[in-house]
């Protein structure tokens, strides 16, 4: 016998578990109901239960804090005065910057120096196209204009 006949002939006896493994198999790992994707899905499940949780206390937490703010006037003065720097019209308000924040309002101020000096270029830039493209064909014609000098740099703030 052949080899392709032997196979057959193992298979003709043993094809109820080729059926039965082959149909396993599928709704095992290969279904869109398969084991396989039933656990992921727990998983996510015990995911969002956790995440809900977390929101469930975070919104107690808010409540209390904003039964607190509805009932004390105390709690609504100091959160005025240490989150938007309010005072009462008798008092003087000192604030005390720390240098990181001293550094980051420098960077920002530099950004800016430098925006507003790139776009004063590109100004200059299209207003001397705009000149190039009036002016007259003939150049013996053309009237010799002096260049527009450069604005100067606005100065950079000391520090105290």
């Amino acid at each position: 016998m052949s080899t392709l006949q032997r196979i057959y002939h193992v298979l003709g006896r043993l094809k109820y578990w080729v059926v039965i493994i082959g149909i396993i198999l599928v709704n095992g790992f290969l279904d869109e109901n398969s084991f396989y994707m039933r656990h992921k899905r727990l998983a996510e499940i015990d995911q969002l239960r956790s995440e809900i949780a977390m929101l469930k206390e975070r919104y107690q937490q808010d409540d209390e804090r904003l039964q607190e703010l509805n009932t004390n006037p105390k709690v609504v003065e100091s959160l005025a005065r240490e989150k938007y720097r309010m005072k009462r019209p008798n008092e003087d308000v000192f604030v005390i910057v720390d240098a990181i924040e001293e550094e980051e309002t420098e960077q920002v101020e530099e950004i800016n120096v430098l925006t507003e000096e790139n776009q004063r270029v590109e100004s200059t830039e299209s207003t001397r196209e705009d000149e190039l493209s009036d002016e007259p064909a003939d150049s013996s014609q053309a009237e010799e204009q002096p260049a527009a000098a450069p604005d100067s740099t606005p100065a950079k703030p000391v520090k105290p």
